[in-house]
């Protein structure tokens, strides 16, 4: 066998070239071992939307399937069928990215301008009493969580 100048004769390469091929392999390994968790997380996530939508359907309830797909999210949290950290990748990717999923609500406001001149005040009265429930009631429950596990409060 004939040695080129600067080439080796080990058709694997020389050690850094085996350590390289190596590192890269292991990284190749780590994405693809990541890709697959979340892509679980997802799947997992997305059966249990399409579980609650199937019930509503089903029994034509007069909740929407995502909703009812978040309380069985909920259900399966608290009997701990699913642990927080099958989904929490995923979960926190998309708490991360939320604003971007009230575009399409955005544009669709923007759609009912005749709706808005005709019922404006009524609106915007339910979305600050709704928001006033929603702000006082995480309160309470805060204060009912913080007096049972003991923690002071933040003004203390």
């Amino acid at each position: 066998m004939r040695v080129l100048r600067g080439v080796s004769r080990d058709p694997w390469g020389s050690r850094s070239e085996q350590g390289a091929r190596a590192g890269l392999l292991a990284r190749a390994r780590t994405l693809l071992v990541d890709a697959t968790r979340v892509a679980s997380q997802c799947l997992l996530l997305l059966a249990i939307y399409l579980v609650g939508s199937s019930l509503v359907q089903a029994l034509h309830l007069a909740v929407p399937g995502n909703l009812l797909g978040l309380l069985i999210l909920l259900l399966l949290l608290q009997v701990g069928l699913v642990r927080p950290s099958q989904i929490e990748e995923v979960g926190t990717f998309v708490t991360r990215h939320l604003t971007f999923l009230f575009v399409p609500l955005a544009v669709g406001i923007m759609t009912q301008g005749s709706l808005f001149a005709t019922s404006g005040v009524a609106l915007v009265a339910s979305l600050v009493g709704a928001a006033a429930v929603g702000v006082a009631t995480a309160g309470l429950v805060a204060q009912a969580v913080g007096r049972r596990t003991g923690a002071p409060h933040a003004g203390s």
